[in-house]
């Protein structure tokens, strides 16, 4: 795949060729572009796709050649994803997503991209940015942005970088919002009505999200529906107490290279993720002091997971 150089905007654009329905096209393609290509950074990559059955796909990446890696990531989440890749089978033959514009700003690593692709693969058109600047892949987002996917991310975004990219992803005119934090809902009311009125609905999946949406139901100032998906049944029982209460404890170790067996550690709150971190501390060895700030009619796990609870005052 070649790279040819766009000076003196220091971008790269991406020619491809060949039998695979993509065709070579000219820098002045972006004539017309919606985004502002002044105001990317020189380190960062742009693609742009021309499909023969399509209209321009485009996506801005740190660096494109970091796709093979991103997709062995992928196929792997993928592999380990049973529930949603038999949602995506069935979705994939209904085209259910058919005439939809699907807006993400999630964690872009291995397993939102699969369900980015699942998005794709049901007829929508699909824009992701990501919602943390730490926690970007630039291999995934990479791989992600050969599928079709606009994909508008890189690790180390700036604060300045990340509003531009919401407003790119706001840009494709979505009707459906997939979001963490709900920062891509609230920029969409800052977009005012026009933004607002073709948009459906929405997802949240953090709890930080859900409150500021709720805050803004409060005042009258949400005007679509959210799925609050932070409080789903399998987002608390399973994400968050599992999935949480691993990854917590796995940045601590990779960050620290310490071994936790003989240790003591201390979980503040026992939430469902304090009940995952401390239930994963205690199998790995640790003492583990549980405190709370109220421990009125503590649950019984409070005292079986744990063998000791501190009550704060």
């Amino acid at each position: 795949m070649a790279a040819k150089s766009l000076s003196p905007l220091g971008l790269h654009l991406n020619d491809r060729t060949g039998t695979n329905g993509y065709v070579t096209f000219q820098e002045n393609i972006f004539a017309n572009s919606p985004f502002q290509l002044e105001s990317r950074s020189p380190r960062i990559h742009i693609i742009g796709i021309l499909r023969l059955s399509s209209n321009l796909l485009l996506s801005q990446v740190k660096d494109p050649t970091l796709g093979p890696s991103g997709r062995v990531k992928i196929e792997w989440a993928r592999d380990n994803m049973p529930v949603l890749a038999r949602i995506a089978k069935r979705f994939a033959a209904s085209k259910v997503f058919k005439g939809h514009k699907v807006g993400m700003c999630l964690h872009l690593e291995a397993k939102t991209a699969v369900l980015a692709e699942v998005f794709l693969k049901a007829g929508a058109e699909v824009a992701i940015t990501g919602s943390n600047p730490l926690s970007t892949q630039d291999d995934v987002a990479a791989a992600l942005s050969e599928t079709g996917v606009h994909v508008y991310a890189w690790r180390g975004v700036s604060e300045q970088e990340h509003a531009s990219n919401l407003d790119r992803v706001l840009s494709m005119k979505p009707d459906i919002l997939i979001d963490d934090g709900a920062e891509l809902s609230i920029a969409a009311h800052l977009k005012g009505f026009n933004q607002i009125q073709r948009i459906i609905g929405a997802c949240e999946e953090t709890t930080t999200g859900v409150s500021r949406l709720r805050a803004m139901e409060g005042e009258g100032r949400l005007k679509f529906p959210v799925i609050a998906v932070n409080d789903a049944y399998t987002k608390f029982l399973f994400d968050s107490r599992y999935g949480t209460g691993q990854s917590g404890l796995e940045g601590i170790m990779r960050a620290t290279n310490l071994l936790l067996a003989g240790r003591t550690v201390v979980v503040a709150g026992f939430g469902w993720v304090g009940r995952g971190i401390a239930l994963r501390a205690k199998g790995m060895g640790s003492r583990v002091i549980v405190t709370k700030e109220i421990c009125l009619s503590p649950r019984p796990e409070t005292h079986t997971s744990s063998p000791r609870l501190t009550c704060l005052r």
